[in-house]
């Protein structure tokens, strides 16, 4: 019974994330836009469409987004990298040791 629930609520979330999508495509926006606001309509947290399993969704939700990410890395060229390559590691390192220190200045104030 629960695999027919899972498959019941994963049709539901795929058929509001196309309807989303062709909406936004059609006004012209962000195709990405209307996928987070799709996943903010069916999410736990409004109440408007129920989910019989929602952590199971929360796993799905994991795992969209690391293809989300894998898709938005193919498109890069190697070359672009390569480009932002010196100033990404700049930023990244000046980031980490602010935090770093912030985190330590914070954990003496603290005790």
């Amino acid at each position: 019974m629960s695999g027919e629930l899972l498959v019941r609520d994963l049709a539901v979330v795929l058929v509001k994330a196309v309807v989303v999508a062709y909406i936004f495509q059609r006004l012209r926006h962000p195709i990405i836009i209307g996928y987070i606001i799709a996943g903010i309509v069916v999410g736990p947290y409004t109440h408007l469409i129920y989910l019989s399993q929602p952590k199971v969704f929360g796993s799905f939700a994991e795992l969209g987004v690391i293809l989300l990410l894998f898709g938005i890395g193919l498109t890069f060229l190697a070359r672009r990298l390569m480009e932002f390559g010196r100033v990404s590691l700049v930023v990244a390192s000046t980031e980490i040791n602010l935090m770093i220190s912030f985190s330590v200045v914070t954990g003496v104030l603290l005790g």
